[in-house]
């Protein structure tokens, strides 16, 4: 798999390593521990599984492939089946992660059961830079709002700009505020450049230092 590491321009983003499992209550939903060439783990949401078209080229393939000698230099060859059960671990566990490309009718079955909105909704807990009062604040999104019925309040499109689900954001200092997904999807895609990289504010400059020239 890729994940986007540091960026060292004009370095690669795209950094190779290997997923171990979702992580809880950290970052998006969907952030990951992964192991780096290094032999350390880091926290990230932004990662990729290989294609099968990725997994067949020469290139990505001899990535992986110092990757994993890299890895290995770091952290010690693998243990073998029978060095696992001697510490009680009939075997490791490992994730597979998620892709869209493997889901079918056998893996992925019709439910009968409703889905509500908050099943593979990609607002929910996402961080949004939003005007509050005459400053910009990060918000969380926090819950899908419902009328008395309990029935969700707004209507969703394929275009995201478009939407009127309706939802609450909460902000650091406590206050909640109620704002439709278009407004939060605006928000989305102005803090983020062409290239995925989040937009950082500088609040103020505390010292600064010339030269004579």
């Amino acid at each position: 798999m890729y994940f986007l590491g540091t960026i060292n321009y004009p370095d690669e983003p795209l950094c190779p390593g290997k997923y171990l499992g979702p992580v809880i209550d950290v970052g998006p939903a969907r952030t990951a521990k992964i192991l780096q060439h290094n032999g350390e783990v880091v926290y990230q949401s932004m990662y990729w599984s290989l294609t099968i078209e990725e997994r067949a080229d020469n290139t990505i393939e001899q990535d992986m492939a110092n990757f994993r000698k890299t890895a290995e230099a770091c952290l010690g060859a693998k243990l073998t089946h029978a060095e696992l059960e001697e510490f009680g671990i009939p075997d490791t566990l490992e994730y597979i992660p998620y892709s869209g490309e493997d889901q079918n009718k056998k893996t992925f079955p019709d439910l009968d059961e409703e889905i509500t909105p908050e099943v593979g909704n990609d607002y929910m807990h996402a961080l949004v830079m939003l005007l509050c009062g005459n400053q910009l604040m990060h918000g969380t999104v926090k819950v899908h709002k419902r009328d008395l019925d309990g029935n969700p309040i707004g209507c969703q499109l394929d275009n995201p700009i478009l939407g009127t689900w309706l939802y609450d954001i909460e902000f650091p200092d406590g206050e909640v505020a109620p704002l439709t997904a278009n407004a939060i999807a605006q928000a989305m895609y102005a803090q983020c450049d062409v290239d995925r990289n989040e937009y950082l504010l500088l609040e103020c400059f505390v010292d600064i230092k010339k030269t004579t020239l």
